[in-house]
């Protein structure tokens, strides 16, 4: 790993950037929420000025262990930042877990692992997990639609295939786009009768396309769909369908209804919400979904099939069960997924972190400390 001094120093001032602009704006009755590893620094910029405020922060990507954040030279820096708040919230329990776990050993905090609180600068900070959830019943809706019902008939007919496989994923190198297509190429590779009768279709929303590494990445996934088209295409059928464009809610679930196995197998991510939407837009019909193990919802979504994305020879093994498996089974594991998906809701997930704040201890007496 290589770390550039500057970056941290433009890092410093966006989030000084945003602390003026808070401070200006907020009364000390207000209630701040902060999102994302992009503005750590800012709960501690904004209590500087603002000590009696309310601050909540909500962390959206996974935390790493603590042997591996400790690598960072500005580790320290950036959970003194975050122990400037009141809560904090995480999707996992791991997260959770491994963050009381760096804030104790590099530190040194007071950390309360059964109550799930850190004792910090006289202040006590609540730790809390709740994965975010979606709003089930749009999609739903949106999938009970003739037009689009009959969108997702057109995709399936211009597919030529007997079963569709579906990838949505932003550019990213940690959605795993490369090692889906490799395992998908093992598919056809090692089970030759299902070449013609399977594609799959994969859709990359455009991101940060500015950036070299990203532009790299997006060239590494066209050429390895042209080699696989290359190998595989028939008189009649191409197997990978390549889209880079995103696409409107109603063409999402349009697609999401044509496919017969979701395609999640990020490398790694704090949650997934595309695994959450396709079972959603699924739940009145069949249809299966393959989960990477590394990705937070796969400790929600029980009834997902998993693959560790690293190895493709169990991705395509995985990929043909799911091809394979029985309809009523489909519908149960889809039942189990949507019983959770409507149980911890966006509106769950908002009354979870909602609580946080409702909930924000007084301050301890500092002399305690």
């Amino acid at each position: 790993m290589v770390f550039w001094k500057r970056f941290s120093q433009l890092y410093r001032r966006v989030n000084e950037k945003f602390a003026r602009t808070v401070v200006k704006m907020s009364s000390h009755n207000d209630r701040v929420w902060v999102h994302d590893y992009h503005l750590t620094l800012l709960p501690a910029l904004i209590r500087r000025q603002r000590p009696v405020l309310s601050i909540s922060f909500f962390w959206h990507v996974p935390f790493p262990p603590v042997e591996l954040f400790a690598t960072l030279p500005w580790a320290g820096e950036i959970l003194r930042g975050l122990l400037a708040c009141d809560q904090i919230g995480f999707h996992t329990e791991s997260y959770v877990r491994n963050f009381l776990q760096a804030v104790e050993e590099i530190l040194r905090a007071r950390v309360d692992y059964l109550n799930s609180t850190i004792h910090w600068g006289g202040r006590k900070i609540r730790v809390i997990a709740a994965p975010i959830g979606i709003d089930w019943r749009e999609y739903l809706t949106l999938a009970a639609r003739e037009e689009i019902k009959g969108k997702a008939e057109q995709i399936r007919l211009a597919l030529q295939s007997d079963y569709v496989l579906l990838g949505v994923d932003r550019l990213d190198y940690t959605k795993g786009i490369p090692q889906r297509l490799q395992a998908f190429s093992h598919l056809l590779t090692n089970y030759p009768w299902l070449r013609g009768k399977v594609a799959l279709l994969q859709v990359v929303v455009p991101s940060r396309v500015e950036t070299a590494a990203y532009q790299s990445l997006r060239q590494e996934i066209e050429k390895l769909v042209g080699e696989i088209n290359g190998l595989f295409t028939t008189d009649y059928q191409v197997p990978v369908r390549y889209l880079y464009r995103s696409l409107t809610r109603q063409e999402l679930v349009g697609h999401y209804l044509a496919a017969d196995l979701a395609l999640v197998t990020p490398l790694r991510d704090g949650l997934n919400l595309v695994a959450k939407e396709y079972v959603a837009s699924k739940a009145r019909g069949t249809g299966g979904l393959l989960l990477s193990p590394f990705a937070g919802a796969a400790l929600q979504l029980k009834g997902a099939l998993l693959a560790n994305p690293y190895h493709p020879r169990e991705m395509a093994e995985q990929i043909k069960r799911g091809l394979e498996m029985p309809l009523p089974e489909q519908q149960q594991r889809l039942s189990s997924m949507m019983r959770i998906i409507r149980e911890q809701d966006l509106e769950w997930w908002w009354q979870q972190v909602k609580g946080m704040s409702n909930n924000a201890e007084q301050p301890e007496v500092a002399a305690n400390d």
